[in-house]
């Protein structure tokens, strides 16, 4: 799916949070908020000691506070420009992969 950035956007977050497969991650809340904002995770990563907003359908959850990554994830925003057009890669919990 064709995509067209309708404004500029700069990421308010330089250093996200980025999980492999078989990553490690502490989970310390659920989000409480918009219904299409449902099943994310707060967590945080061992390796790196960043934190992040995490699918929780991604977490092969271990406890109720800790869990393993079982698919690739980073919260990495894209800078974007006006009238860029990206492509939709795939939709999880009311956010869309992109790419240039």
């Amino acid at each position: 799916m064709k995509n067209i950035a309708i404004k500029l956007h700069a990421s308010d977050y330089p250093d996200p949070i980025r999980l492999e497969k078989g990553d490690l991650v502490s989970v310390s809340e659920k989000h409480k908020g918009p219904k299409k904002l449902d099943n994310w995770v707060r967590c945080s990563e061992e390796n790196y000691n960043r934190k992040g907003w995490v699918p929780e359908q991604i977490i092969s959850k271990c406890t109720d506070e800790s869990g393993v990554i079982i698919k690739r994830h980073t919260a990495k925003e894209l800078q974007l420009s006006s009238g860029e057009i990206l492509i939709g890669l795939a939709e999880l919990n009311g956010w869309i992969g992109l790419k240039r």
